[in-house]
């Protein structure tokens, strides 16, 4: 069985969307009365990454870890609307949409196991996981504080988000 390894370097240019929403929504004692808190995230991330992989394979089998990091500036945007019972023209506390620019961190890692089914093509199966830091996360931008002008106006930019799960693909190398 002949055996290959291989150690690539790799730079680029890299988009990344996250956004969230949280609704909240309160009952009132009499049947009807209903109170919402809705607040939706959008962090647009764009940057610069580096990256290597090394892949090692012997015969019909291999596998590759791959590694990428890089550093992102983040269009953060959060809208907040609440409305108190009982509904009427009074009801809306807050209907605000706010914007931040700010740094993030975007790093990735990937062990796959690979099975050669031809020359070019590969059927890979294996792991990921993304760590994100800098971004506006919809709890964190919760504020309670109703009776204060600008509250709920603030983008909190702070938060993080771990991401994991497996992945299965089928691959072609030429």
């Amino acid at each position: 069985m002949v055996g290959t390894q291989s150690l690539t370097w790799f730079a680029g240019f890299r988009y990344f969307n996250v956004g969230e929403r949280l609704n909240l929504t309160a009952d009132g004692v009499v049947p009807g009365e209903v109170g919402n808190y809705n607040i939706r995230t959008r962090n647009n991330l764009y940057g610069a990454q580096l990256g290597a992989r090394f892949r090692r394979t012997r015969g019909r089998f291999g596998w590759d870890a791959t590694g990428q990091a890089g550093i992102f500036g983040n269009d953060a945007q959060q809208s907040q609307f609440v409305q108190d019972f009982p509904a009427g023209p009074d009801s809306v506390l807050r209907n605000v949409s706010t914007s931040r620019s700010g740094v993030a961190f975007v790093g990735q890692g990937n062990l796959s196991g690979l099975y050669a089914l031809t020359n070019v093509w590969n059927l890979r199966a294996g792991y990921n996981v993304i760590w994100i830091e800098g971004l506006a996360l919809a709890p964190d931008q919760l504020d309670f504080n109703f009776a204060t002008a600008g509250s709920g106006t603030r983008v909190n930019n702070d938060g993080g988000l771990f991401l994991h799960g497996v992945n299965v693909g089928l691959e072609a190398r030429w």
